[in-house]
């Protein structure tokens, strides 16, 4: 989906875990389309 942060690699480098891009952003695919939720740091966790 992308390559990292615009003009800010140091951000980029801070997100990346195991080659993967981690943005904060939760997501699930139904049928086939990605669909954005929330981000991670507006939720709460019980």
């Amino acid at each position: 989906m992308m390559d990292g942060y615009f003009n800010d690699p140091e951000e980029t480098r801070s997100r990346i875990e195991n080659g993967e891009l981690h943005n904060g952003e939760l997501a699930e695919i139904k049928n086939g389309a990605l669909y954005l939720k929330e981000e991670e740091e507006r939720c709460t966790r019980t």
